[in-house]
């Protein structure tokens, strides 16, 4: 746990916790950072697919919020996908560089079910999130690639870099 920070707790995400997920987006500068693409997600319909994701009883997508001293400080998500399982995570901003996402990651992995850990898992992180990239780095993860995208908030072409861990099982 970082020395400065006390009761970090990483928990199941609630249905009440959506507004807190939603809000985070409104931070311009944090959705250049975590590399928001396209148009951004309507509120109907990003409500809508985090439902859907807090009602998955099948275990394909699970979703987690950080939370310090009981305040809301991010949430991280793991999907199923083809390949394995996907991660996508999200840091409030007054939590950036307090160790919340490595205490975040961290728990998660101990959290997540075998048949979770033990399959190949992918993160993208964009150009410029150095923090991010030297996390999943200590985590196992390796860079394999890289992609272009459109930002959402600067409609600029940027980078993001695609970060595998490859499972125990494989």
């Amino acid at each position: 746990m970082p020395r400065h920070l006390s009761k970090l707790t990483l928990r199941s995400a609630e249905p009440d916790d959506i507004d807190a997920i939603y809000e985070l987006r409104e931070d311009r500068a944090a959705a250049v950072l975590a590399g928001v693409e396209g148009a951004f997600v309507p509120e109907d319909a990003f409500r809508a697919r985090m439902n859907r994701a807090l009602a998955d009883k099948t275990g394909a997508s699970r979703l987690f919020v950080q939370e310090v001293e009981g305040r809301f400080a991010g949430y991280v998500g793991c999907f199923k996908d083809d390949d394995g399982h996907s991660l996508s995570y999200w840091i409030a901003r007054p939590y950036w560089g307090a160790g919340v996402g490595t205490h975040m990651l961290e728990t998660l992995m101990d959290m997540l079910p075998e048949d979770v850990t033990d399959s190949d898992m992918t993160a993208e992180v964009v150009d410029g999130n150095d923090a991010s990239m030297r996390l999943l780095a200590r985590l196992g993860f390796e860079r394999i690639g890289e992609r272009a995208f459109t930002c959402a908030v600067t409609r600029q072409t940027r980078r993001k870099n695609i970060f595998r861990r490859t499972g125990r099982t494989n």
